[in-house]
């Protein structure tokens, strides 16, 4: 990478060997391409008083971890026992790293909480629409 500074502003050049595969994680630029992931959890009704506590204390962790851009909680308005945790990442590959802790080390109770198995979805940006 070449940087190049005058007076006002620094301005960073990157090169891009077109022979060379672009990772999934990249677009053309070289720029990190950011995935949005939608976690869909039901919650069983006997577990719903404990639920914001057990949801919160999970995102934490997940808030905290490398890559995390953020994470909002939505609530079905018409069924309080559904949720959609939406999650904001760097890359798919600090999504990808986040998961595997997840599922060893790091592994949360919110699974005790759960009716059911968690419906997870990945999206990146459609940048040619």
């Amino acid at each position: 990478m070449l940087e190049y500074t005058t007076f006002f502003w620094s301005v960073k050049v990157c090169q891009i060997d077109y022979a060379q595969p672009i990772s999934r994680d990249l677009n053309l630029f070289g720029a990190l391409v950011p995935i949005t992931a939608f976690l869909d959890i039901h919650v069983k009704p006997e577990s719903l008083a404990e639920a914001p506590d057990v949801i919160h204390d999970t995102l934490l962790a997940t808030r905290a971890f490398d890559g995390c851009l953020g994470v909002d909680v939505l609530v079905d308005t018409e069924d309080p026992t559904h949720f959609v945790l939406v999650e904001k990442w760097i890359s798919l590959d600090h999504d990808t790293a986040y998961r595997t802790y997840r599922a060893g080390p790091g592994k949360s109770s919110l699974g005790t909480i759960l009716s059911g198995t968690p419906v997870l979805t990945k999206f990146e940006i459609a940048t040619d629409i």
